[in-house]
């Protein structure tokens, strides 16, 4: 079973590397995570690039809902499960 983990992200610094690090940290590994950034200007997903299991979306969006379904289209999971930056999943 595949989890697609989607984070919409705009300008959200060091909270986004926490958020996806909860995720990469999991133990479960049969997971993709869809960061959708609207076109932040902090350079905060920059880090991502070299992540292999982070698909990185910057793209503009309309609000918050076009950037959750503008991430949905690329999901390849068998369930979607979206995160806030600064949320984290649990070890």
């Amino acid at each position: 079973m595949k989890f697609s983990i989607i984070v919409v992200s705009l300008n959200e610094g060091k909270e986004l590397k926490k958020t996806v690090d909860s995720v990469l940290n999991q133990t479960y590994r049969d997971f993709e995570v869809i960061v959708k950034d609207g076109g932040s200007i902090d350079g905060s997903p920059a880090y991502l690039i070299k992540e292999k299991q982070v698909k990185l979306i910057i793209s503009k969006d309309k609000s918050l809902y076009d950037a959750m379904n503008q991430a949905v289209e690329k999901a390849t999971g068998d369930y979607v499960f979206f995160l806030n930056c600064g949320d984290y999943l649990m070890d």
